[in-house]
Formats: structure tokens, C-alpha cells, sequence
């Protein structure tokens, strides 16, 4: 899905080659998408962009990977456009359940043929970035920077970490 109609797919890309990656294709949806859940009045959608919008000119594209179910169920890629109106984004449906975050993100990048730079996030965390857009900056022939912090006492199969 094209969510910039006025942009055609073929356009080169209008900000830094950046993509941000939101695997949100988890079984348990609940009543409603995960990322529409509000947390302090605004949505987790609008809450996990919050920490981008100083490198807003950066980013290409935002990638939501869904199950296609809850594309059918919940009408994301509609409600999104309306969540989110200046923003390019495109859905990526899965048709089937992962086994975690990890397995979302590789195939939906292979289903959603994304390339280049991306950023991979969790829609419900929001994070101090400017130390990875710094870093970015400064490394730019790096293939790729992780942020690591302490796993102990967490559920590993949970972050895909394997065990």
C-alpha cells in the first residue's frame, strides 16, 4: 500500500535512506490492535513516534508488520492514515503468527522487500534515539548498531533472544 498517494513508489527517497520497522504481528490482539491501546491519552501508535520527530526528515518510511487477520479485523492500514496523516508508511501482512519479534521483523523485510538503513523498534516502548542517530552520523559506512542493555531476569524467548 502506497500511504503517500501524491509520492509514486518509484520516487527516489525524500529523507536520509531510513526506515523504521514496528513488528507488531503477535497473536494475542485482544479487542483491538495493540498499537491503538493508549497509554497517558495517546496511542501507543503516536506515543513510539514521539522520539523520531527530531530526525522526522531522516526517515523514508515507517513499516508496520501485522498479521493479515488483524489487518481484516481491525482496519489498520485505514486507521493508521488517519493516526498518523503526514507520515509515509506502508502495512506489511503476515499470513501467519511468529514466533516472536525477530521472526516478524526478518519476514516481513523479506515479504516487504525493505531495504537499505532501518531502525527496528517495539511499538510499545519509547526510547532516547538521538545517541543511535548520533552514532549513525558519525559511523555511516557501519553495517549495523545495536543497542544492548542487561537481559537478566527477563523472558528471553520474549525479546527472541535465543536460548
Amino acid at each position: 500500500m502506497n500511504a503517500r498517494p501524491d509520492i509514486p513508489e518509484t520516487a527516489p527517497p525524500p529523507g536520509g535512506g531510513l526506515s523504521l520497522i514496528f513488528p507488531v504481528a503477535g497473536e494475542d490482539a485482544g479487542e483491538d490492535f495493540r498499537g491503538f491501546a493508549t497509554a497517558r491519552g495517546e496511542t501507543l501508535v503516536r506515543r513510539s513516534l514521539r522520539s523520531f520527530h527530531p530526525f522526522a526528515h531522516l526517515i523514508d518510511k515507517i513499516y508496520y508488520i501485522v498479521l493479515e487477520e488483524h489487518e481484516c479485523r481491525f482496519d489498520i492500514a485505514r486507521r493508521l492514515a488517519r493516526e498518523i496523516p503526514d507520515l509515509p508508511f506502508e502495512v506489511v501482512r503476515l499470513s501467519s503468527p511468529t514466533l516472536g519479534p525477530a521472526e516478524s521483523v526478518a519476514r516481513g523485510v523479506a515479504k516487504g522487500a525493505i531495504r537499505g538503513r532501518a531502525i527496528v523498534c517495539d511499538i510499545d516502548h519509547r526510547l532516547d534515539v538521538e545517541p543511535l542517530f548520533d552514532a549513525m552520523a558519525n559511523r555511516p559506512q557501519r553495517e549495523c548498531l545495536a543497542a544492548l542493555w542487561p537481559l537478566a531476569g527477563e523472558d528471553l524467548k520474549r525479546w527472541s533472544v535465543a536460548c
